[in-house]
């Protein structure tokens, strides 16, 4: 629900979500704050979106995965925090696998083009020899996922694959969300 909210601009119900989940105890989990980032960047609330990343750690005692880190760099990225977002992609490719810093960089990059910075965002030449040492490497840029968790169990759904056995019966239930008000 709280994807659901956050991708089709519903922040406040999104957050809110959120807020009602914790005040009942539930702790939220990795997939949470990749749900949290994502409302936070379509709604710009680039501050609460730095809340949430400092709380993973500092408050529930999580582990920055790689979807954390490119979406707080994407999210800078597209707020125009460049510096930000560049200091937050090196801070974390230092231990980062060749995965995690693409993920990030292609973040950052896409960001640097938008806001016209090519200098900041690096050559675009040199970007276009790392893309093309990734597929060497047998590197692939992850698809976009989204998880559901219902009952301790979780579905993953793919970008652009609706061969989801439910997948009629889950637009259904997506599509009474978002009319509720």
């Amino acid at each position: 629900m709280l994807f659901g909210f956050g991708k089709h601009g519903l922040s406040s119900q999104a957050l809110q979500l959120y807020n009602d989940m914790v005040a009942h105890g539930m702790k939220p989990d990795k997939v949470t704050f990749i749900g949290l980032f994502m409302t936070c960047s379509r709604a710009g609330l680039i501050d609460k979106g730095r809340l949430f990343f400092d709380l993973i750690f500092s408050v529930y005692g999580l582990t920055y995965e790689i979807d954390h880190v490119a979406c707080m760099v994407d999210k800078f990225g597209q707020g125009g925090y460049l510096a930000e977002a560049t200091e937050l992609a090196s801070k974390y490719s230092e231990k980062a696998t060749v995965e995690a810093k693409s993920s990030s960089y292609e973040a950052l990059l896409g960001a640097c083009s938008i806001h016209g910075n090519i200098r900041m965002g690096g050559q675009w030449k040199e970007a276009e020899i790392v893309r093309k040492a990734m597929v060497v490497q047998g590197v692939k840029k992850m698809p976009g996922y989204s998880w559901i968790k219902v009952k301790n169990r979780v579905t993953v759904f793919v970008a652009g694959n609706i061969s989801h056995p439910y997948m009629e019966e889950l637009c259904k239930i997506l599509n009474s969300l978002l009319n509720w008000k």
